[in-house]
């Protein structure tokens, strides 16, 4: 596909591959950077990217069970201080680790923290993180025991911050 000037559609995998001169596959295993491509396959295709301003498309990468590792942070109040210390320390380790951080406010309200960790099951997080939460309420008590499907790098356990119900990580 040619993209004019000023074109502000997104770049394909397919697109990049066709500008180098190579297959989708080889555009991905460049960009993977786990099999030996030559340098000289390996400059046109970083070329092409850079030209074509080219981004991975993370739900793609996602449904492939390649993508980045999402760990959430559910907090009752990110305004408060020792929340605020607490959310910038999770996510600088998740980040360390490779993880995306997210970082979730329930107002204190039941409902949002189980949706939370309902949508965090859904895009089959790594790991939820419950602080000042009510995780362990009757309203709880058929929580998941463990997440559904096995994350590539499990983390030590769910927990709720007072400790009490802990999920294992996946094995």
């Amino acid at each position: 596909m040619t993209r004019k000037s000023g074109d502000t559609s997104r770049s394909t995998i397919r697109d990049v591959a066709a500008r180098a001169g190579v297959s989708a596959s080889t555009v991905s295993r460049v960009l993977g950077g786990v099999y030996p491509v030559s340098a000289a396959t390996r400059g046109r295709v970083m070329r092409a990217v850079r030209e074509m301003d080219y981004v991975a498309d993370a739900r793609a990468k996602a449904i492939a069970g390649v993508g980045t590792p999402t760990l959430a942070f559910v907090l009752e109040d990110i305004t408060g201080p020792s929340f605020a210390h607490m959310a910038h320390g999770v996510e600088r380790e998740a980040t360390r680790l490779g993880h995306l951080c997210l970082v979730c406010s329930t107002e204190g309200d039941v409902r949002h923290e189980l949706e939370f960790v309902e949508m965090m099951r859904a895009q089959r997080a790594a790991a939820v993180i419950l602080v000042g939460g009510t995780a362990d309420t009757p309203s709880t008590a058929n929580a998941p025991t463990a997440w559904p499907t096995p994350s590539p790098r499990p983390v030590p356990a769910w927990s709720s911050a007072a400790g009490r119900r802990s999920i294992p990580a996946p094995r």
